[in-house]
């Protein structure tokens, strides 16, 4: 019995799994030459980082998502154009603040 429950979770968890393959997903061609798939929990996490609000940040990494969708590959620096950009309409300060960010990772 409990062996029938175990497997039916099985497949359900493949089935899902499976749609939401990372094969699907828009993959980034990040700095250091390496392929990452597409985080929006990173975006957010950036946001935040940089001095939004959590609603600040969750509007961002929506309105990102959505424009990233399209795409099946992109550039990390594209990316963190599309984030400015939508983060700069949001809240001017956070967007100072994850400019400066990114100019002293990447000096």
């Amino acid at each position: 019995m409990f062996q029938n429950i175990i497997n039916d979770c099985r497949n359900l968890f493949i089935k899902a799994a499976s749609k939401y393959s990372c094969d699907d997903m828009t993959k980034i061609w990040k700095r250091n030459g390496k392929m990452q798939a597409f985080s929006k929990a990173k975006v957010l996490k950036s946001c935040k980082k940089s001095g939004a609000s959590m609603q600040q940040a969750r509007y961002v990494a929506d309105k990102v998502a959505v424009k990233v969708k399209s795409k099946r590959v992109m550039k990390a620096q594209e990316l963190s154009k599309m984030v400015m950009s939508t983060l700069r309409s949001t809240n001017k300060r956070a967007a100072a603040g994850f400019l400066k960010y990114k100019k002293a990772k990447y000096a």
